[in-house]
Protein backbone atom coordinates (compact mmCIF):
# COMPACT_ATOMS: atom_id res chain seq x y z
CA UNK A 1 0.00 0.00 0.00
CA UNK A 2 1.57 3.32 -1.03
CA UNK A 3 2.18 5.99 1.54
CA UNK A 4 -0.27 8.90 1.57
CA UNK A 5 2.51 11.43 0.81
CA UNK A 6 3.12 9.91 -2.60
CA UNK A 7 -0.07 11.23 -4.13
CA UNK A 8 0.60 13.24 -7.25
CA UNK A 9 -1.89 15.94 -6.27
CA UNK A 10 0.31 16.69 -3.27
CA UNK A 11 3.35 16.63 -5.52
CA UNK A 12 1.78 19.38 -7.65
CA UNK A 13 3.98 21.95 -5.97
CA UNK A 14 5.95 22.23 -9.18
CA UNK A 15 9.02 20.02 -9.15
CA UNK A 16 10.40 22.21 -11.92
CA UNK A 17 11.24 24.91 -9.38
CA UNK A 18 14.41 23.12 -8.32
CA UNK A 19 15.78 23.04 -11.85
CA UNK A 20 18.38 25.57 -12.87
CA UNK A 21 17.51 27.94 -15.68
CA UNK A 22 18.97 25.78 -18.40
CA UNK A 23 17.93 24.16 -21.61
CA UNK A 24 15.78 21.48 -19.95
CA UNK A 25 13.67 23.91 -17.96
CA UNK A 26 13.34 26.31 -20.88
CA UNK A 27 12.40 23.53 -23.29
CA UNK A 28 9.70 22.28 -20.90
CA UNK A 29 8.27 25.78 -20.56
CA UNK A 30 8.72 26.52 -24.26
CA UNK A 31 6.87 23.39 -25.32
CA UNK A 32 3.62 24.64 -23.86
CA UNK A 33 4.21 28.32 -24.65
CA UNK A 34 4.90 27.53 -28.31
CA UNK A 35 1.87 25.24 -28.55
CA UNK A 36 -0.34 27.95 -27.03
CA UNK A 37 0.93 30.67 -29.34
CA UNK A 38 1.24 28.51 -32.46
CA UNK A 39 4.96 29.23 -32.82
CA UNK A 40 6.20 25.64 -32.61
CA UNK A 41 8.54 25.98 -35.61
CA UNK A 42 10.25 29.01 -34.03
CA UNK A 43 10.68 27.16 -30.75
CA UNK A 44 12.20 24.09 -32.41
CA UNK A 45 14.56 26.27 -34.45
CA UNK A 46 15.76 28.12 -31.34
CA UNK A 47 16.24 24.93 -29.32
CA UNK A 48 18.17 23.14 -32.05
CA UNK A 49 20.70 25.89 -32.69
CA UNK A 50 24.28 24.84 -32.07
CA UNK A 51 24.86 27.69 -29.62
CA UNK A 52 21.91 27.72 -27.24
CA UNK A 53 21.25 31.26 -26.09
CA UNK A 54 18.70 31.81 -23.30
CA UNK A 55 18.69 35.61 -23.84
CA UNK A 56 17.83 35.05 -27.51
CA UNK A 57 15.07 32.65 -26.47
CA UNK A 58 13.70 35.18 -23.96
CA UNK A 59 13.66 37.88 -26.62
CA UNK A 60 11.70 35.62 -28.98
CA UNK A 61 9.36 34.43 -26.21
CA UNK A 62 9.28 37.20 -23.56
CA UNK A 63 6.54 35.46 -21.56
CA UNK A 64 9.11 32.84 -20.49
CA UNK A 65 10.85 35.39 -18.23
CA UNK A 66 7.89 35.35 -15.85
CA UNK A 67 5.76 32.34 -16.84
CA UNK A 68 2.21 32.23 -15.56
CA UNK A 69 1.11 29.52 -13.15
CA UNK A 70 -0.67 27.56 -15.88
CA UNK A 71 2.51 27.32 -17.91
CA UNK A 72 4.56 26.33 -14.86
CA UNK A 73 2.02 23.68 -13.91
CA UNK A 74 2.01 22.15 -17.41
CA UNK A 75 5.80 22.11 -17.53
CA UNK A 76 5.83 20.67 -14.02
CA UNK A 77 3.55 17.83 -15.13
CA UNK A 78 5.92 17.12 -18.02
CA UNK A 79 8.87 17.00 -15.65
CA UNK A 80 6.90 14.80 -13.29
CA UNK A 81 6.34 12.39 -16.20
CA UNK A 82 10.09 12.36 -16.77
CA UNK A 83 10.75 11.54 -13.12
CA UNK A 84 8.01 8.92 -13.23
CA UNK A 85 9.68 7.36 -16.28
CA UNK A 86 12.97 7.29 -14.38
CA UNK A 87 11.13 5.64 -11.47
CA UNK A 88 9.84 2.95 -13.81
CA UNK A 89 13.34 2.38 -15.18
CA UNK A 90 14.75 2.07 -11.66
CA UNK A 91 12.04 -0.43 -10.67
CA UNK A 92 12.78 -2.41 -13.84
CA UNK A 93 16.50 -2.53 -13.02
CA UNK A 94 16.02 -3.43 -9.37
CA UNK A 95 13.12 -5.89 -9.56
CA UNK A 96 13.67 -7.82 -12.82
CA UNK A 97 16.57 -9.92 -11.49
CA UNK A 98 14.38 -11.08 -8.59
CA UNK A 99 11.96 -12.88 -10.92
CA UNK A 100 13.41 -16.30 -11.66
CA UNK A 101 10.10 -17.82 -12.77
CA UNK A 102 9.38 -17.12 -16.46
CA UNK A 103 5.60 -16.80 -15.97
CA UNK A 104 5.98 -14.40 -13.06
CA UNK A 105 8.50 -12.35 -15.02
CA UNK A 106 6.08 -12.10 -17.95
CA UNK A 107 3.32 -10.90 -15.62
CA UNK A 108 5.69 -8.34 -14.12
CA UNK A 109 6.70 -7.07 -17.58
CA UNK A 110 3.07 -6.96 -18.73
CA UNK A 111 2.02 -4.80 -15.78
CA UNK A 112 5.12 -2.61 -16.05
CA UNK A 113 4.37 -2.01 -19.74
CA UNK A 114 0.80 -0.99 -18.88
CA UNK A 115 2.03 1.60 -16.41
CA UNK A 116 4.74 2.76 -18.83
CA UNK A 117 2.19 3.23 -21.61
CA UNK A 118 0.08 5.27 -19.24
CA UNK A 119 3.02 7.54 -18.47
CA UNK A 120 4.24 7.95 -22.04
CA UNK A 121 1.12 7.71 -24.15
CA UNK A 122 -1.75 9.17 -22.15
CA UNK A 123 -2.56 12.72 -23.15
CA UNK A 124 -4.40 13.46 -19.95
CA UNK A 125 -2.53 14.15 -16.76
CA UNK A 126 -5.78 13.61 -14.89
CA UNK A 127 -5.76 9.92 -15.86
CA UNK A 128 -2.20 9.69 -14.61
CA UNK A 129 -3.16 11.38 -11.33
CA UNK A 130 -6.10 9.05 -10.72
CA UNK A 131 -3.94 5.94 -11.09
CA UNK A 132 -1.39 7.10 -8.55
CA UNK A 133 -3.82 8.81 -6.14
CA UNK A 134 -5.99 5.86 -5.28
CA UNK A 135 -4.56 3.37 -2.79
CA UNK A 136 -3.64 0.18 -4.57
CA UNK A 137 -2.62 -3.36 -3.75
CA UNK A 138 -0.71 -3.51 -7.03
CA UNK A 139 2.87 -4.09 -5.91
CA UNK A 140 4.30 -2.60 -9.11
CA UNK A 141 2.50 0.68 -8.48
CA UNK A 142 3.74 0.57 -4.90
CA UNK A 143 7.33 0.09 -6.08
CA UNK A 144 7.00 2.86 -8.65
CA UNK A 145 5.42 5.31 -6.22
CA UNK A 146 8.07 4.54 -3.60
CA UNK A 147 10.79 5.15 -6.17
CA UNK A 148 9.01 8.33 -7.29
CA UNK A 149 8.88 9.51 -3.69
CA UNK A 150 12.60 8.82 -3.29
CA UNK A 151 13.51 10.72 -6.46
CA UNK A 152 11.31 13.66 -5.52
CA UNK A 153 12.73 13.75 -2.01
CA UNK A 154 16.21 13.89 -3.53
CA UNK A 155 15.04 16.68 -5.86
CA UNK A 156 16.36 14.74 -8.81
CA UNK A 157 17.53 16.97 -11.61
CA UNK A 158 17.38 15.17 -14.95
CA UNK A 159 19.37 17.87 -16.77
CA UNK A 160 22.55 15.72 -17.00
CA UNK A 161 20.53 12.84 -18.48
CA UNK A 162 18.84 15.30 -20.84
CA UNK A 163 22.16 16.64 -22.12
CA UNK A 164 23.63 13.16 -22.47
CA UNK A 165 20.65 12.02 -24.55
CA UNK A 166 20.69 15.25 -26.55
CA UNK A 167 24.40 14.84 -27.37
CA UNK A 168 23.88 11.18 -28.22
CA UNK A 169 21.03 12.06 -30.58
CA UNK A 170 23.10 14.84 -32.16
CA UNK A 171 26.03 12.45 -32.75
CA UNK A 172 23.71 9.81 -34.16
CA UNK A 173 22.14 12.36 -36.50
CA UNK A 174 25.56 13.62 -37.66
CA UNK A 175 26.69 10.03 -38.26
CA UNK A 176 23.55 9.33 -40.32
CA UNK A 177 24.18 12.47 -42.39
CA UNK A 178 27.80 11.41 -43.04
CA UNK A 179 26.57 7.97 -44.11
CA UNK A 180 24.21 9.58 -46.63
Amino acid sequence: MPKQGVQLKQVRSPPITWLSDGKLKLSLLLRHEAAGTGRVADAVRLLTQEKFSPPHLYSAFPSLRKPNNGLIEKASDDYLRCILAKSIAEVYKKVTPKYRNEAARKQFFKRLVEVTELVYISESNEQLHTIFESPSDDEILVWITNELERLLAQRTDLAPDYFAKLNSAKNEFNFALREL
